[in-house]
């Protein structure tokens, strides 16, 4: 059956700039969180980012076994179960 629409296939990497950004900021302060700069608002936003990263990790980890755990459940019964 075909389509009216073209289907766009994307193959390789793709920028996105919300994505890497947030992961640029996120390793940025949390570096200079480890650096003892007298910089009064940046390291005291860099420290809150690694106060928080030290507390989601156990979450993110977490999250990240239970996703893997999923995908040796059959799809069908793990659709059944959630409705």
């Amino acid at each position: 059956m075909s389509s009216c629409c073209a289907s766009k296939q994307q193959t390789g990497f793709t920028f996105d700039p919300i994505y890497h950004g947030s992961v640029l900021a996120i390793a940025l302060l949390s570096a200079l969180a480890l650096v003892p700069l007298q910089l009064p608002y940046v390291q005291d936003l860099a420290q809150g980012i690694w106060d928080l990263l030290a507390l989601m990790w156990w979450g993110i980890a977490i999250g990240l076994v239970v996703v893997g755990l999923m995908t040796k459940i059959p799809r069908d019964y793990l659709n059944a179960m959630l409705g």
